[in-house]
């Protein structure tokens, strides 16, 4: 029964990375193109977790 603290630990290495990279994204853009940084992030990153979870 391994494979569930591995699934813990995998989601919040996940989640993290997305935290950081949106911290990342809101200290360098401002306004309208923050918001079309965080929506072209957002889809990139569903496409990538669609294609190799």
């Amino acid at each position: 029964m391994i494979a569930y603290p591995l699934l813990f630990v995998w989601g919040g290495l996940f989640v993290g990375i997305y935290t950081i990279m949106m911290t990342v994204v809101g200290s360098k853009f401002q306004g309208g193109d923050l918001v079309s940084v965080y929506s072209l992030l957002s889809v990139a990153w569903g496409i990538g977790a669609f294609i190799s979870p």
